[in-house]
This record gives C-alpha cells, structure tokens and sequence, in this order.
C-alpha cells in the first residue's frame, strides 16, 4: 500500500505559518462527505481517525491508503478541540499514476502509459496512453490492452486446468496445467500434467524440458525425451535424448536400457529392456519393439518398469514381460493408458 501524505510533510495556514495541531479529513475523491479510510501501517491493519490530527508542526504522521482521495485541512478550534476553519483542499490525492502495484482501476486516478491496474472483471490491463482518466478498462480497448501474468512454477501451490507457469532452467519456457489439483508435478519432467505451449529453436545452451518439442535448423521437429536435456543435438540421434516427431524413426538397442517412446526400438542383442513407467508419458502413447531376421538368432526380453502391468487378451500378464523367440523376426507394439499399463 502507498503513502497518500509524503513522509515529514508539513502543513501551513492561511499566513505561511506552519498548521498546529491542525486536522485532515479524508474523503472520497470527488466527494466531501463520503469519508475513505487511511491506515498508520502498510499492511492496513491500524486504522487512522478521520479527521486526523497534524502535530505541534503541522506534520502528518503516518498515512497509508488505496486509490484516489479528496484531503481538506482544517485549523485546530482549542476550544471544542476539533477541526476549525478549512484551510485548502485538493483532489485527487493518492495514487494519481498507478504507483501501486495493480491495484483496481478507478475512475479518478490518472494513469500513464505502462500502468497496470486491475479492472473489475479480475483481469489485468496495462495503459497504452498518457492522461488515461475515466476510461474502464474492461470496456475500452483504445486505452487498455488486457495482459496475463505469467509466474514461475512453484512446488507449494495448487495449479488447475489452463494455469500457465515458467519453470527455471529452461529460457522462461511456457507451460500449461491440463488437469486440477495440480500440485508438486514439475513442469519440466511430467508431461502428463502440463504441456509446453510453444516450439522452440534447438540451440546448444538451452535447457529442455521432458517431451518439450523443438525445432532444429533444418526446420525438422523433434521432442525430448528426457528431463532438463541440454547440449544435445537432435541431430546425433544416437544420443538418445531425442525422437523425431514427423516420422517413425528406428532405434538400434543393445546392451538393455529403457525403451524410447513412439519410436521403433530394433533390438540387436538378447538383452532385457524396460519399458518406461506408463504414468511418465501420454495415454496412447507407443513403443514398438522390432527383431528383424539378422538378429533373430537372440532372444530378449522387454519388461514394465516400476509396479506398471503389461495387458493382453487375457487381462493382465502376470509376469509382466514378453520374451521374443529365437529364429523368428518379429514386432511387437506397446501402448500406455498413460497411468499404471502398457497393453500390447
């Protein structure tokens, strides 16, 4: 909250000397019986009297408020002990420029160009002209441009449907909640609870995002499929930290690892690969394993990762697993209900 009355002002009569134990009657701007309060604190919790009394000096003690006021000030009548004669008025007093940080826009205070107030629909609008007085932002177009505010992602709070949030890390890069009650999910690794809003140009000193989607200098697409993925081109696919979107590209596997998504996984070895928990990844998401004739001479094995379930025709399997037949080609294709199965 502003000061409406600067730190050590000091009031004076009509002959120059200074007001003693004069008074000040707040009111609102426009208006000289409807009283607007002020507070001796900035976080509004003591209330100054009205009118309030100026010291030995014709000093104000501490005036705190919000908006626009009309402030009239008054000799001392010792007598009744209670304000006098009235000395001078002015209006609007307060905040005439937006000063304070979004606070609701009023009809008397005067804004300037970059002023952000708070119209009465619970947006947020920015003045895109100097003098702008009396204009509402919510109706007119000319003198406000509606903005949103974009805050980083915070751990402790709850984000609903449509929340949309930075995370550090990644060159302020957007993201959007898809679902409510979105609590402690990092934008960054969990992509079935946000999604990136926008593409991004690859470049080698930019950090990105689980299943964040870029575009490289041939004007190809690729999406990360991993968490805080940095100085990895997409080119060099072997890196593994990338899958192309336009097209169904082919992984050689050896050695075992955890499978890549939407992306044909060519098993060369006889080792046992994992599939990715089915909650990191989109429901409907695939994987497909494929064991051409040149390496069918092995016999490997995928299986789910964490407590997921491998569902066939017979429901769930129990072993959670598909073991491949030595001397036989084959291709297997695994989907996600993006929750806790992989169906093949």
């Amino acid at each position: 909250m502003p000061r409406i009355i600067d730190a050590f002002a000091q009031f004076f009569d009509g002959s120059g000397d200074p007001l003693v134990n004069g008074w000040l009657k707040f009111t609102l701007s426009g208006t000289n019986n409807t009283d607007k309060d002020t507070y001796a604190d900035i976080s509004e919790t003591i209330a100054n009297t009205n009118p309030l009394q100026l010291d030995a000096e014709g000093r104000c003690p501490n005036v705190f408020g919000q908006g626009a006021y009309r402030v009239t000030s008054f000799t001392h009548d010792a007598v009744l002990d209670a304000p006098g004669s009235q000395i001078q008025q002015f209006d609007p007093v307060g905040n005439l420029a937006g000063g304070a940080p979004f606070e609701d826009w009023n009809s008397v205070s005067i804004y300037s160009i970059g002023n952000i107030v708070a119209g009465s629909d619970s947006n947020y609008y920015i003045s895109l002209i100097n003098d702008n007085q009396g204009n509402d932002p919510t109706l007119d177009a000319v003198s406000w441009m509606q903005i949103e505010l974009v805050t980083y992602w915070n751990a402790n709070k709850t984000y609903s449907s449509g929340d949309r949030v930075r995370i550090s890390g990644t060159s302020g890069y957007i993201f959007t909640s898809l679902v409510d009650n979105n609590s402690n999910k990092d934008p960054g690794t969990n992509s079935v609870e946000w999604q990136a809003d926008l593409i991004r140009t690859w470049d080698a000193t930019s950090e990105f995002a689980l299943n964040e989607v870029v575009v490289d200098s041939n004007g190809v697409l690729w999406r990360s499929t991993v968490a805080d993925n940095l100085n990895n081109n997409p080119n060099d696919y072997d890196a593994a930290e990338w899958r192309s979107v336009v097209t169904e590209p082919i992984y050689p596997q050896t050695g075992g690892a955890t499978l890549l998504v939407n992306t044909i996984n060519e098993l060369q070895d006889g080792s046992t690969y994992t599939l990715p928990e089915a909650d990191t990844v989109q429901n409907g998401d695939w994987i497909i394993c494929e064991q051409p004739d040149k390496y069918s001479s092995f016999t490997p094995t995928v299986q789910v990762g964490g407590t997921d379930a491998m569902e066939d025709s017979d429901g769930d399997d129990a072993d959670g697993e598909v073991l491949f037949d030595a001397g036989v080609s084959s291709i297997v294709r695994f989907i996600s209900n993006g929750v806790d199965k992989w169906r093949i």
